[in-house]
């Protein structure tokens, strides 16, 4: 088995299964995110069921390595076939590009060499559990969208809380500089409190 060619297709049929579960539902102000977070969660952890546990720690180091223009690629696939609004597809496809990248960052282990290799105990067997791989909601950002302002690019996505993103950025002029972890809020009510006692931008 090709193991990069099983993840892809995972991720593809993950993908088809929350766009036709959400074809037609409408969902009022920031409901969407709330339904996406919540259908790919359900959906994720019904097709793991399909797996073996033994065979899901390859799996999952696969899905952890694919780019992520490939899983935008993937993503949009499968959404370019769904009849679903566009303000809610365009949200599913940045949703579902982001999974590799925060399952890396959560099946991450110190003694990993930067290389992710799942543990057999790593797998979730839980909805609880399985949260802890996907985005805890749809995110601001993109791999490879600027930092306005600076000459910052941005990486992967390090992890989400209730009002900020961290996002790990390369400096775009200066190729010998380690990369740095960006916070960014996302809520602009609360940028004028954080700016008392530490700089935040917001965007």
């Amino acid at each position: 088995m090709n193991s990069d060619a099983e993840a892809e297709a995972f991720l593809g049929s993950l993908s088809a299964a929350v766009l036709k579960d959400l074809t037609g539902l409408a969902f009022p102000g920031s409901n969407t995110a709330m339904e996406i977070v919540t259908c790919a969660v359900r959906i994720f952890y019904r097709a793991l069921k399909k797996y073996r546990p033994v065979d899901i720690p390859a799996l999952f180091d696969a899905l952890t390595r694919i780019p992520f223009a490939r899983a935008f690629a993937v993503v949009e696939t499968q959404a370019a076939r769904s009849d679903m609004d566009e303000d809610v597809k365009r949200e599913v496809v940045k949703y579902r590009s982001a999974i590799p990248m925060t399952s890396r960052q959560a099946l991450h282990r110190f003694d990993d060499g930067g290389h992710v290799t799942t543990l057999v105990s790593q797998v979730p067997s839980t909805l609880e559990e399985i949260k802890r791989l996907m985005p805890a909601r749809t995110p601001r950002f993109q791999p490879g969208d600027r930092v306005r302002g600076y000459d910052y690019r941005l990486e992967m996505l390090l992890g989400q809380g209730g009002f900020a993103e961290v996002w790990k950025a390369s400096h775009t002029e200066l190729k010998g500089e380690p990369p740095v972890a960006l916070k960014f809020c996302l809520d602009e009510a609360l940028v004028p409190s954080l700016a008392r006692s530490r700089p935040c931008r917001f965007r």
